[in-house]
């Protein structure tokens, strides 16, 4: 496959750029916090479980680059979205959650589980991985990283389609329009000959 394996190297050596502003804009809270001792300054990716998040992030984003992909995240990393092209495919990736029981859902552990998701605001999954028994997040990226490629080629194809099929559809109806109007002026000029 063009995708090639998405490995998740324990140690980064270069972040993607849109990582490398989230690390940034941390570095900064941080130095906020110690400025101001205020806990809402606190930075949001010191856990092990949040570098992990955007480990797993940086290697999906390297990965899809090669297809042209341009990046954007929310601040905490949680909402992420892919464009290529002009079409978006949305993830979201966070705490593993228990099947809804209850009112709330909690997280089951410290897993995390990676979504795509029908659209940006929404909540509807297309298709989710999760930490499970023998079978981490990290070693389903590859999966991951090319159902995001497809799924932003399948969006494209379908745009460029509608786009074709309403041109035909406009084109018919000016076709329409035209043959009409030379029917209208060859009446008008029969009613004036006969005039």
């Amino acid at each position: 496959n063009a995708i090639g394996k998405v490995t998740v190297p324990r140690d980064v050596k270069a972040w993607h750029p849109a990582i490398q502003r989230l690390l940034k804009d941390d570095d900064a809270r941080r130095e906020k916090l110690r400025e101001t001792g205020y806990s809402w300054h606190k930075p949001l990716f010191e856990s092990p479980q949040e570098m992990r998040r955007l480990r797993l992030l940086n290697s999906l984003f390297l990965a899809t680059a090669r297809f042209s992909a341009k990046h954007s995240a929310d601040k905490e990393a949680r909402r992420v979205s892919f464009g290529f092209y002009g079409e978006y495919v949305a993830i979201c990736i966070g705490p593993t959650k228990e099947p809804r029981r209850t009112q709330s859902a909690k997280p089951a552990h410290d897993g995390l589980t990676l979504a795509i998701l029908d659209s940006y605001h929404s909540e509807k999954e297309v298709r989710a991985w999760h930490d499970g028994e023998g079978a981490r997040l990290e070693a389903q990226m590859t999966v991951a990283a090319i159902e995001i490629v497809l799924l932003a080629e399948t969006k494209y194809r379908d745009s460029v389609f509608r786009r074709y099929k309403w041109r035909v559809e406009r084109k018919a109806a000016l076709e329409e329009e035209d043959r009409k109007r030379k029917l209208e002026a060859e009446r008008a000029e029969q009613e004036r000959i006969k005039r």
